[in-house]
């Protein structure tokens, strides 16, 4: 289960839509996608973060989510990241 502590709300980033995503519904985007750069990038063993690259993939993840409201989060992740 992938969670993220918020306040005192806690976020299944399994259950997220893109739609809580791109609406700051949970919290600031950046965030999330920092969140979610580090689980990507640690399935992969890669430690390295580029911080210019982490700000393009956010911009393409909220393009994405804003189209397509209705997808899994942690699915659109997969999917822009392979682009």
């Amino acid at each position: 289960m992938h969670q993220v502590r918020y306040g005192s709300d806690m976020q299944n980033h399994c259950k997220m839509t893109c739609q809580q995503f791109a609406t700051y519904k949970v919290t600031n985007p950046k965030f999330i996608a920092i969140w979610l750069n580090g689980y990507h990038h640690g399935t992969r063993s890669d430690t390295v973060v580029d911080m210019q690259q982490l700000d393009a993939d956010t911009r393409k993840m909220q393009d994405y989510c804003i189209k397509n409201p209705n997808t899994p989060l942690m699915q659109a992740v997969g999917t822009v990241l392979k682009q």
